[in-house]
């Protein structure tokens, strides 16, 4: 999907090959996301069972998460389309089976994936 989004938007899909030590990894792939998926999922969405609640609450949370990850892109808001379905993944998967791992696996997914990409150019 991010390769088709990045290519009909840009033109062209380039990653920047770049080199990474073990601490950065696993901060992206297990720190990064148990921490963001517990503040802007569990947090907001854990503290009412109204689902009209629920779905106010997951826009405001995934609001929080796309302005938290705006820096990463630069502003670029059509590059961020990526993150915003990641946010609206992994509320979904959260309100759905009422369990935080599967949000933390699926984000702990897309950035292994992105990483990825940016290593094997």
């Amino acid at each position: 999907m991010n390769f088709i989004y990045m290519i009909l938007l840009f033109g062209r899909f380039e990653v920047v090959s770049q080199n990474f030590d073990s601490v950065v990894l696993f901060s992206v792939i297990v720190i990064a996301p148990i921490r963001e998926e517990l503040v802007y999922r569990y947090l907001f969405l854990s503290i009412t069972a109204s689902n009209w609640l629920k779905i106010v609450l997951g826009l405001v949370s995934t609001g929080f998460f796309f302005y938290g990850h705006s820096f990463t892109y630069g502003g670029n808001l059509f590059a961020m389309v990526q993150v915003l379905f990641l946010t609206l993944g992994t509320t979904y998967l959260y309100v759905k089976t009422n369990n935080i791992f599967p949000a933390i696996m699926l984000h702990s997914s897309y950035n292994l994936f992105v990483l990825l990409l940016s290593l094997f150019k």
